[in-house]
């Protein structure tokens, strides 16, 4: 029995934590390498996989759960998840926002440009909630909100 910081784990628990780590890890590597799956399915197995894999090391390596009361290291963990999962999604939402917001004005002004290079008719879509003005260059203004 190993006795470390109050906790008591026993050897045979770490083998078994090695071994499911090492599993999942080639699972893993297997289906992404014989093309078994691809694209959206591949990517949440695989983050399926790492999960457990990494719910396996806090509990059989980090010994998350087997503190006394208070669950101290639980508490902290759990506040860290939680900050962990607001900071990447928000930053994901924000970045998927201003691709949205920002990138499209771009995307069509590269569209409307080449449209008028080419004599092209420019496309329906752009005219829907913007107003193209053809000078010396393209420009795309936002129309003016009636009141």
């Amino acid at each position: 029995m190993d006795t470390h910081q109050g906790f008591t784990r026993s050897f045979k628990s770490l083998i078994w934590g090695f071994i499911l780590s090492i599993a999942f890890t080639l699972v893993a590597f297997v289906i992404a390498m014989a093309n078994m799956l691809s694209g959206w399915p591949l990517v949440l197995t695989v983050m399926g996989l790492a999960s457990v894999q990494a719910l396996i090391q806090l509990v059989l390596f980090m010994h998350l759960g087997d503190e006394e009361k208070p669950h101290w290291y639980l508490i902290s963990f759990l506040f860290m998840f939680i900050v962990l999962v607001v900071l990447v999604g928000g930053s994901m939402w924000i970045m998927n926002n201003l691709n949205y917001n920002v990138m499209t004005s771009a995307e069509h002004m590269e569209v409307a440009s080449s449209a008028e290079m080419t004599g092209l008719p420019i496309p329906e879509e752009l005219l829907e909630n913007h107003e193209i003005v053809i000078r010396d260059q393209v420009q795309i203004e936002q129309p003016e909100a009636s009141h």
